[in-house]
């Protein structure tokens, strides 16, 4: 199991991929960019090898959200939890479409 309240957030775009640590105040622990990052692009080998390259560079998160470009329904969040699953075991995983990441971001939600 991860740190106690440190939470990491990623959005994967299909520009580039942004990693964000925060404690449990929100306060940014640590930001991470690299490549992008599309699920029909990518797939399941090629987004796992990008996710084991980010955890080496965070300490182990108490839950992850994963935001990524691509994902369409259902199955395609559920194919994408178990990828992630696969690098942060017994973690919380949640998964979305990036647009939905980009909602939040901007003080909406995506029941709007």
């Amino acid at each position: 199991m991860g740190e106690t309240g440190v939470l990491l957030g990623l959005e994967c775009g299909g520009t580039r991929t942004v990693a964000l640590l925060a404690d449990a105040s929100g306060r940014l622990v640590q930001r991470v960019e690299t490549g992008p990052a599309n699920w029909r692009l990518v797939g399941p080998a090629g987004l796992l090898k990008q996710l084991r390259q980010l955890a080496r560079q965070f300490p182990a998160p108490a839950s992850v959200a994963v935001g990524l470009a691509g994902v369409r329904g259902d199955d395609d969040r559920e194919q994408v939890r178990a990828v992630a699953a696969q690098v942060w075991r017994d973690v919380p995983i949640h998964t979305c479409h990036d647009l939905e990441t980009a909602l939040w971001a901007a003080g909406g939600s995506p029941e709007k």
